[in-house]
């Protein structure tokens, strides 16, 4: 009797273990889909923070501020300058002047916006998604840069699971060292904004 019994408790524990493995699945399942809802449809977003980079001898951070509308306008502020990208141009703004950069090739990867990273995560078969804690942690996904270039070979976007607002992305070389991390703070999701802050003047 006591062995039916034990054996009765063994299954109960080993089916309540595979409901709560069941459920967290379920629970991942639904972070990644709200997150890949999110993210492409997104129309606009502005956010702040600072950008890190590493090279062989120096370490130089930046705070910056971003901002973005579909398709395909950009901007980024920095202390006394700004890069804007629109209508398939780029514009530096310093010091109250303003220039076309004219090397700019249009489709060129910055590793700096939220909507690149996604561009090639959404992409690539080699892209990989791993949930951390389904309800208190965070997404981390996982995508090549592509492009062939040794200094940008993969990047990694770290997304909280209860906003669904990106941590920072981080860039690494072919020596999976970081070379570029963006860290971001304020994040607005789909915020207006004026169309004057995509002009040159």
């Amino acid at each position: 009797m006591t062995r039916r019994i034990s054996a009765v408790i063994a299954v109960i524990l080993m089916i309540i273990s595979l409901c709560s493995c069941e459920e967290a699945e379920k629970s991942e399942h639904s972070v990644y889909t709200d997150i890949f809802k999110i993210y492409n449809s997104l129309e606009s977003y502005t956010a702040e923070g600072t950008m890190t980079v590493v090279s062989n001898l120096t370490r130089n951070s930046y705070a910056f501020k971003q901002y973005y509308a579909a398709p395909d306008k950009y901007r980024i502020d920095f202390d006394n300058m700004s890069y804007i990208c629109a209508g398939g141009n780029v514009y530096m703004k310093s010091g109250g002047s303003a220039q076309t950069l004219e090397n700019y090739i249009a489709g060129d990867k910055n590793y700096i916006f939220v909507t690149d990273f996604f561009n090639e995560y959404f992409k690539s078969e080699d892209a990989s998604v791993t949930v951390s804690g389904a309800e208190n942690g965070f997404t981390v996904l996982d995508a090549p840069s592509g492009g062939g270039n040794i200094y940008r070979a993969e990047q990694s976007m770290w997304i909280d699971n209860k906003t669904y607002l990106p941590i920072k992305i981080e860039t690494r070389g072919a020596d999976k060292e970081p070379v570029l991390t963006v860290e971001f703070g304020n994040f607005k999701l789909n915020e207006k904004i004026d169309e004057s802050v995509f002009q040159m003047n």
